[in-house]
């Protein structure tokens, strides 16, 4: 569980990094500690071998609660599916600025989604999909999504 010093909450939470910790955080984490926490802004669960549906749980905890402005989801097993669902969410999300799904297995078949889902969104101004096998027309349907948008960061 996210420790702060004094009893403060956190507003950014960065559970990875070079130690490389393996948190199986799924449900205890995701369906009671995030609902409650007011302050937390920036969640950055990336290469803790997440499971897609542990990752979609987060997501799912979010579209309600409306607070995060980064999540990070690097290498959390995401596939097709998972994605779509995740694009959903940023159809509708007016806080969310940055988003790193970096490192699953999107795939094609998902872009379509990710990119009717930026069209629409004016608050998201970073995604990074890198190590996603996009093709180039996938690609190129993201680079169009984005193209009016200045100074989005689209990392592929």
């Amino acid at each position: 569980m996210i420790q702060c010093p004094g009893g403060r909450k956190p507003q950014s939470a960065r559970l990875n990094g070079p130690t490389r910790h393996r948190f199986h955080l799924n449900y205890v984490f995701c369906g009671s500690w995030l609902p409650i926490s007011a302050t937390l802004t920036s969640l950055d669960l990336g290469f803790n071998d997440l499971d897609e549906e542990a990752a979609l749980s987060i997501v799912r905890v979010e579209r309600q609660r409306n607070k995060l402005t980064t999540l990070g989801l690097a290498r959390c097993n995401i596939g097709p599916t998972g994605a779509k669902e995740i694009a959903e969410w940023v159809s509708v999300s007016a806080t969310l600025t940055e988003l790193r799904l970096e490192s699953n297995s999107i795939g094609d078949e998902a872009v379509k989604a990710i990119g009717d889902a930026l069209r629409v969104n004016g608050a998201l101004t970073s995604l990074d999909v890198r190590r996603n096998q996009l093709d180039e027309a996938g690609e190129g349907l993201l680079r169009d999504a984005v193209n009016s948008k200045d100074g989005f960061e689209l990392q592929m």
